[in-house]
């Protein structure tokens, strides 16, 4: 739990999927932050944003599958709307498609964490309720990486984008790019997925080896993590 006086600061909500910029306090983050909260959350010393939260949408996507439209309802999202993201979005997989369900209740409702878990608890989904609870990112670690503080390049993005297909947008989410950037890309080249890896995977930035590896180990793709080590022996 954070420090009272900790917790009742108020910072910028930046790059966050609801599009209005706002002030939210400490308290009503809905991740828990990698950094030391004193230092972090410190006037004047770094902006917020809900990046994570966006993983976790991703994370729920992935483990709810054909209840989707149940978790909605409990989520009181329009099921006409519901329906519509879901049929205007035959062309993505199931995962992207409840993410998508997600992520509009992330920006219509602006949604918290807590409403998501009582909503998977009444869909008698407690589990992944616990799961979201004990995730962090360094669970998914990939070992073995040569030169691992190394930035990714070029040559490496374009050997992930010839593999990675419709995940390239988990692998992103995962990396924390704001899946504002990523809606941008898809908009452009009209949602052709072989169109819109490349230019998504080149906005990522202070990505290293280590951290691209460990993305993959995130979508279950070690066999691209495999390529990635043999180009860099």
């Amino acid at each position: 739990m954070l420090p009272e006086s900790i917790a009742q600061q108020r910072v910028l909500c930046n790059l966050c999927p609801v599009p209005v910029k706002h002030y939210i306090s400490v308290s009503d983050l809905s991740w828990k932050p990698e950094h030391d909260c004193a230092k972090f959350f410190l006037p004047g010393t770094e902006i917020t944003d809900h990046r994570d939260f966006e993983l976790l949408l991703d994370v729920v996507a992935g483990k709810v599958s054909s209840d989707m439209r149940m978790i909605a309802a409990s989520l009181s999202l329009d099921q006409d709307a519901v329906e519509q993201i879901l049929q205007d979005r035959l062309h993505f997989f199931i995962h992207e498609r409840n993410f998508q369900v997600l992520y509009h209740w992330r920006n219509k409702h602006r949604g918290v964490i807590d409403i998501l878990y009582r909503a998977l608890i009444d869909n008698d989904r407690a589990d992944i309720v616990q799961f979201l609870k004990n995730f962090s990112r360094n669970h998914y670690k990939c070992p073995g990486v040569i030169d691992p503080g190394l930035e990714m390049t070029s040559t490496d993005i374009r050997l992930v984008s010839r593999e990675i297909l419709h995940e390239y947008t988990r692998l992103a989410r995962f990396l924390r790019l704001p899946q504002q950037k990523i809606e941008r890309i898809k908009m452009k080249f009209r949602y052709n997925i072989n169109d819109c890896i490349m230019p998504t995977l080149d906005l990522l930035r202070n990505v290293t080896r280590q951290d691209l590896c460990n993305s993959l180990v995130y979508i279950s793709r070690m066999d691209i993590t495999e390529k990635l080590l043999e180009s860099w022996t």
